[in-house]
């Protein structure tokens, strides 16, 4: 298993530099590390590690889709849709989900393909669509099924099943569901 020697490699360096600080350098708090496939872990003084399950969970949801408002227009319904970046540091180039529009009285839903482009860290995009011939009053939730040509995370291409694992469901105005994985 190359990733445990890995692990195990970079935990002997950092034991060790531990080990040559003496006594004072034991008694400090556990140290964060990162691997070298990304993974964040907690080395403590005693030589043992754990993973920073905390970073996992801080780093899980890099997305939030949300449909905060709905607006009735002379034509239909106005719907927005809102993705925010929760990453600190990297934009989301591409983000294009498929989405369905479900009424209340269970006919087949309104889809639509909706783009997000260029969303910086921390920002929140809004992109709306006016369903043609449909009440506001009827529309019950928002789902997304799948990705369009998956997702760009600061300028990296990933597959939607991916993209959508990082993604949260925010309420809203509207219920958004995503795939289970």
């Amino acid at each position: 298993m190359p990733n445990s020697r890995r692990i195990k490699g970079i935990l002997l360096v950092l034991c060790l530099a531990l080990q040559l600080g003496g006594p004072a350098a034991s008694a400090q708090s556990p140290l964060r590390a990162i691997t070298e496939d990304g993974r964040q872990v907690i080395l403590e003084a005693d030589g043992s590690w754990r993973f920073d399950t905390e970073a996992q969970a801080r780093e899980a949801h890099r997305m939030a889709l949300s449909a905060p408002r709905l607006q009735d227009v002379a034509s239909g319904c106005r719907v927005s849709l809102h993705l925010t970046n929760l990453m600190p540091d990297q934009a989301i180039g591409n983000f294009t989900p498929r989405v369905a529009f479900w009424r209340s009285d269970r006919i087949t839903p309104t889809r639509e393909i909706m783009r997000f482009r260029d969303v910086a860290p921390g920002a929140t995009s809004e992109l709306t669509q006016v369903l043609r011939y449909v009440a506001c009053s009827v529309l019950t939730r928002v789902e997304i099924s799948a990705l369009q040509d998956g997702c760009v995370l600061g300028g990296q291409a990933y597959e939607d099943f991916e993209c959508l694992e990082w993604t949260r469901a925010d309420p809203g105005a509207l219920a958004v569901s995503l795939p289970s994985s």
